[in-house]
């Protein structure tokens, strides 16, 4: 996913840390073979680099991420698009970040190709099944994928091992469930948005039972 994770979890009975972690790999494999843009073998990255009406069968995760953010696209009238990975990689963003283009911004022109790109209602579902009706379309799940994955681990901690206090970060997006190893809610610092901004000038928000963001 192009980032960190942080899992912190109150260790149950006759569970080894080995066991858990092996099944939070596995789980977070998964969720990257399915949707990550910087594997060039996921499935997104497959679908991304077909031309127009070739399907690809797509796994249960990724129908899920693709129907919450058809919702989304939905619900903002289309400000929120997936689609909008011409446009990254056009100002030099994601799996093709390049100093040079992060440092030379792009034309008009390029923006705009990139602008025709986007185009959320030319990516066809059908059962299983995901193709385009336009060349160069492509899709990116940033926006949900992490927060997917968080939710998504936190169901291996619940419904596989039955753990109940447990704090799950994944660049940021965060779940949270019981309390700490101080018996405390769980307490998360977010740093002020302002340039300069120090360790002092933190929030901190309590979270009572579980807290996804």
């Amino acid at each position: 996913m192009g980032t960190s994770y942080h899992i912190s979890y109150q260790l149950p009975d006759k569970v080894t840390e080995a066991d858990v972690q092996a099944a939070i790999d596995e789980r977070l494999q998964q969720i990257n073979d399915s949707m990550s843009t910087y594997q060039s073998d996921s499935t997104i990255s497959k679908f991304n680099q077909l031309g127009k009406d070739t399907p690809i069968t797509i796994d249960a995760d990724f129908s899920h991420v693709l129907d919450i953010s058809r919702q989304v696209y939905a619900q903002s009238g289309g400000a929120f698009d997936p689609t909008v990975i011409p446009l990254i990689n056009t100002w030099g963003f994601g799996s093709t970040m390049t100093v040079e283009r992060l440092q030379s911004p792009p034309s008009a022109t390029e923006i705009a190709t990139a602008q025709a790109l986007v185009d959320f209602d030319s990516v066809v579902k059908q059962d299983q099944t995901l193709y385009k009706t336009k060349d160069g379309i492509g899709l990116d799940f940033s926006a949900v994928a992490k927060g997917y994955g968080v939710d998504v681990i936190a169901d291996v901690l619940k419904d596989r091992y039955n753990i109940r206090n447990y704090m799950v970060e994944i660049g940021g997006e965060i779940a949270t469930s019981g309390v700490n190893n101080k018996q405390q809610p769980w307490q998360i610092a977010i740093d002020a948005p302002i340039e300069g901004s120090t360790v002092s000038e933190r929030q901190t928000i309590t979270a009572k039972g579980a807290l996804n963001n």
